[in-house]
């Protein structure tokens, strides 16, 4: 009886304590601090768990202030409920029935160095994920302004066959003025190993939209290779410096990828019904790449329509300085006219150049410019006209300080009253200083042939400053 009695009241003992275990009612620091340790072990040493309530018979655990820290990012989770699988409670796996966030906090930045690639020892699988609330910051180097995704929300397994979705209710580019981004959706793939396939991604701005697919990398250290195509707004291009200011839309395809530290973004460029710095262009096409090493190197490459002639312009950026060359042809003086372009006389016909320059932005470019003209001028000259221009351009105060140089061919065509000028050849040179626009001072010289009742009469000339001198010699 006695041996009877004890028995029943170990089983008794046991099936209390089973039943307290069950419940989660024991000491848990044992288990937050073994935890702790796995989750430091495989996400990064960083990693924290501030409080955990863990009940072994549902297998469910209840999560406050987890902080999980890599080399690229820190993911605050103020709370956090999970449900775990028979391997993650004996340490066989790092496996998850189902993870529910909320309003977590995820911090990306940049590494000075190239990163390590996280060390995952064990597979990551979680069967149902759910965050909602979030916040996404990246925070790129100065003088770069953060970029803020609010309300972000994620809904799918890691690990496992499906998708991962994901969604934002829009957030902000923090610049000298802020840029507003506009609600974002997307399906990833994302892999045991944390590597991540973007199926698609969908965001932008109230003026343009991006579409992005392709391998990311995996979390921790990204090395994106993804397809790009963007619908652009041009206006949200005025937060960068060295363009002038843009309105239209340009259409843009291409790749964003980073092969080793640094990202590079290579796309193609379609556009019509432009204007680039208060001009019209009828349509732009080229290629237009970024390279983020150092100072970041942008290259544009950059056919345009517009006055009815046209124009290939190659520049290359290196933080603020600039290295390009630019040639046009076939465009219309009279349509520059009507855009407010003054030649000084009266001129139809056709303009051409070839102008290239390096320096920097903030101190000033040197420049070197030909420039051509062939049409007519008050009404019945055939005029040729060739000139160049050298000097220092500081684009931020609008100032020049240039030599020129100028040769006019003008031949009278047809007419038959007297007196008129016929065969003028003219020359000059001079200089353009100040801001502009900028006074000219400069002096020609050149000849004419003169016809009247009698006959053809050559004479010289020459003036400076603009002012016609008197006919020095008649011969």
């Amino acid at each position: 009886m006695r041996k009877r009695t004890a028995v029943f009241l170990i089983l008794g003992v046991v099936v209390v304590i089973v039943t307290l275990l069950g419940l989660g009612w024991f000491p848990q620091e044992m288990l937050r601090s073994s935890l702790e340790a796995r989750l430091r072990a495989a996400l990064g040493p960083k990693s924290s768990i501030k409080r955990i309530a863990v009940v072994p018979g549902g297998l469910r655990a209840e999560v406050w202030d987890l902080v999980i820290e890599g080399p690229t990012y820190r993911l605050e989770v103020p709370h956090a409920r999970v449900t775990l699988a028979a391997g993650f409670i004996f340490g066989r796996d790092l496996v998850l029935n189902s993870v529910w966030m909320e309003d977590p906090r995820l911090h990306l930045h940049p590494v000075p160095a190239p990163a390590k690639e996280p060390t995952i020892t064990k597979p990551v699988l979680i069967h149902d994920l759910k965050v909602t609330g979030g916040t996404m910051t990246y925070a790129p180097p100065p003088p770069n302004g953060e970029l803020i995704l609010r309300d972000v929300a994620l809904d799918g397994a890691i690990g496992f066959e499906g998708v991962l979705q994901v969604a934002s209710s829009g957030g902000l580019w923090n610049r000298a003025e802020p840029l507003p981004l506009i609600r974002t959706n997307g399906r990833l793939k994302v892999s045991s190993k944390l590597d991540v396939e973007v199926e698609s991604f969908e965001s932008g701005t109230p003026l343009s939209r991006v579409k992005v697919s392709g391998h990311l990398g995996r979390v921790g250290v990204l090395h994106p290779d993804l397809k790009l195509d963007v619908d652009l707004g041009l206006r949200d291009l005025r937060q960068i410096e060295a363009l002038p200011a843009m309105e239209g839309r340009v259409a843009l395809s291409g790749q964003l990828s980073q092969p080793a530290d640094a990202f590079h973004i290579e796309t193609q460029v379609n556009g019509s019904g432009l204007r680039l710095a208060g001009w019209p262009v009828d349509r732009a096409s080229g290629l237009l790449g970024y390279y983020a090493e150092g100072e970041g190197r942008a290259v544009v490459s950059l056919s345009l329509a517009g006055f009815g002639g046209q124009s290939q312009t190659d520049v290359t950026f290196e933080g603020s300085r600039l290295q390009g060359h630019m040639r046009f042809s076939g465009v219309d003086s009279q349509k520059l006219a009507r855009q407010g372009v003054n030649l000084g006389v009266p001129f139809g016909g056709a303009l051409s150049g070839d102008i290239s320059g390096s320096g920097d932005l903030r101190s000033g470019i040197d420049v070197r410019a030909t420039l051509a003209a062939d049409g007519r001028a008050f009404v019945d000259y055939g005029v040729k006209a060739r000139g160049s221009a050298s000097g220092r351009v500081r684009p931020r105060d609008r100032f020049v300080d240039l030599r020129w140089t100028l040769k006019v061919d003008a031949d009278r065509r047809g007419g038959t009253s007297v007196p008129r000028l016929e065969a003028v050849r003219l020359s000059g040179d001079g200089q353009a200083r100040g801001v502009i626009p900028a006074a000219v001072d400069g002096s020609f010289q050149g000849t004419a042939q003169l016809r009247t009742a009698g006959g053809a009469s050559p004479f010289r000339s020459k003036a400076r400053s603009g002012r016609i001198a008197a006919p020095r010699s008649w011969t």
